[in-house]
């Protein structure tokens, strides 16, 4: 029995037992009890071994890249029915329903007559408290005033060039490359970072991103998040140091921007709760005594997440966010590709599909005649989440920036079973990101996703109109091993270098405005990969 459900059934034994003891109680005595407050599954290969999760092949129901979808509806609308219509520009054949959207399949700017959606947050469930994100412990650390701040300047005109720090990055191993969970003293995580980002510098970048919230945990004192055991060695115990302080310093010291990269919704890859630390605000909402926040955390596929659709989940991010921005010099936060995970053909029917349940009977209880479709609301919830982050760095601090990194294959974020990014939507209205950086993991012989093909795709989405940067996201972490499908990434040594030389030169030149590479232990450690990240770092630092 989980500990949450033994806890609210011995309340209820509990209040019954007090409710039958103040029966007949003299009249005029009170008496104050307080009781409880009331798709696409990804296929991972052998060397996506670094990240654990689509890292290499996506497939989308069943078949490898682009997708046609039967249902990628933009709406459902109540006592109509269903109208032919296609989602422009999705690359993607679909039968749409009256209601559909012009643009992108799921963007809430309805030209039907059905009415517009509400513009306010939507969570589906109501009567839920914002403020549960913020009954956390105080950090003593003091924000830094905007006329103290200190930033590292790309020059206009310059790529971004980066390479991404993973958690994995910070894992310590024995002799003999076991894994182990020792924690880093202050001069041992220092003298690790400085290397790190030595390394980075000599390579020709000007940026690192660099993981510090990868599993709902922190790499620096948070209110909100437990500290990361890949930095203590266990989670929830402080190290007694900064380390995210300490990155800044040392990146900022050699002309490096130093972005911040999170995980909003990721808590665990496995669903054992007990090895949660105390704090964790996952583990507390999974076995306190309230019935209220049994869904804030939900798991799916082995692995536990933060509900997307749950408001004040949405508030513990952008609190998250919020105490970065103010208390560090960073240049910028970063979110990659971990949004809704896969749910599977049954996705109507899984996960958050209660809240979506509930959100529909409100709408038809209040005589709504449209609302979203299961699709449409759940990117609707990934799309309030980046637009409050977005807000609450630019509130701070309109010199941080703020990026996503999607998956590469645009179809793939469109599908109806996982991810709901609205990517379009982000790139070509303000006050989402300032960048994105999907991940083209592919090579140019790839069958279905080849990299100029899903490049082209990007550059084709973004308007003319847009201010929202683009960069591309390089797999070094594929170099130098066999693919079935892709025998470029073991057989020619200049694909990586040929990635960078095509996307400069698409289209006329100007349009990718630099690169990020994954990741940064593929530079390192593999030798196979040597010969394919040398050329390709004569192509970058031309």
């Amino acid at each position: 029995m989980r500990i949450k459900e033994f806890r609210n059934k011995l309340s209820k034994v509990t209040l019954g037992l007090l409710s039958a003891a103040f029966i007949g109680a003299a009249a005029g005595n009170v008496v104050t009890v307080k009781a409880a407050d009331a798709g696409a599954q990804a296929v991972t290969t052998a060397a996506a071994a670094y990240d654990g999760e689509q890292m290499a092949t996506t497939t989308v129901q069943g078949e490898t890249g682009i997708q046609k979808s039967t249902e990628q509806e933009a709406y459902e609308i109540t006592n109509t029915t269903t109208a032919e219509g296609k989602g422009q520009g999705n690359n993607q054949n679909a039968t749409g329903t009256a209601g559909d959207v012009t643009g992108t399949a799921g963007n809430e700017q309805s030209t039907s007559t059905q009415g517009n959606l509400a513009t306010t947050e939507q969570t589906g469930t109501t009567k839920q408290k914002a403020t549960t994100a913020q009954q956390v412990t105080t950090t003593t650390k003091a924000a830094i005033k905007k006329e103290d701040r200190e930033f590292v300047k790309i020059p206009e005109g310059e790529e971004f060039k980066a390479v991404w720090i993973s958690f994995i990055d910070f894992e310590r191993e024995d002799k003999e490359g076991n894994k182990i969970e020792t924690g880093y003293t202050e001069e041992e995580f220092t003298a690790h970072v400085t290397e790190m980002f030595k390394k980075c510098k000599d390579w020709g970048m000007n940026a690192v991103v660099v993981h510090v919230r990868p599993f709902g945990d922190a790499f620096y004192p948070s209110k909100y998040y437990p500290w990361s055991k890949y930095v203590s060695g266990k989670q929830g115990v402080d190290p007694g140091y900064d380390p995210l302080e300490i990155m800044i310093e040392k990146a900022h010291e050699l002309g490096l921007q130093f972005h911040a990269w999170l995980n909003p919704y990721r808590v665990a890859n496995d669903t054992d709760i007990s090895a949660l630390s105390k704090d964790n605000k996952a583990k507390k909402w999974l076995s306190d005594f309230s019935t209220s926040n049994d869904r804030y955390v939900l798991q799916i596929g082995g692995k536990t997440y933060y509900n997307p659709s749950i408001a004040a989940v949405r508030t513990l991010v952008v609190n998250g966010v919020k105490e970065i921005v103010r208390n560090y010099n960073v240049d910028g936060i970063h979110f990659d590709d971990y949004f809704y995970p896969s749910l599977g053909t049954n996705y109507k029917g899984v996960f958050d599909y209660k809240e979506y349940n509930t959100y529909k009977a409100e709408k038809i209880k209040a005589g709504v005649k449209s609302y979203y479709s299961i699709i449409s609301w759940r990117r609707y919830n990934v799309s309030q989440l980046v637009k409050r982050v977005y807000s609450a760095v630019k509130d701070i601090d309109e010199d941080v920036v703020f990026g996503i990194a999607p998956q590469g294959n645009m179809a793939n974020l469109y599908a109806s079973s996982a991810n709901y990014c609205d990517v379009k939507k982000w790139m070509n209205n303000k006050g989402y990101v300032d960048y994105l950086c999907p991940e083209i993991y592919w090579g140019f012989r790839q069958p279905t996703v080849a990299f100029n093909v899903c490049l082209h795709q990007w550059l084709d989405a973004k308007k003319a109109t847009s201010d929202v940067k683009l960069y591309i996201g390089i797999p070094t972490y594929r170099a130098g091993i066999k693919f079935s499908n892709e025998p470029d990434f073991k057989d020619n040594k200049y694909l990586l270098a040929d990635m960078l030389t095509f996307a400069r030169g698409v289209d006329g030149g100007g349009k990718v405005d630099g690169f990020v590479f994954y990741d940064y232990k593929s530079f390192e450690e593999r030798t196979a990969a040597k010969t394919f990240i040398t050329n390709m770092l004569k192509v970058l630092n031309k």
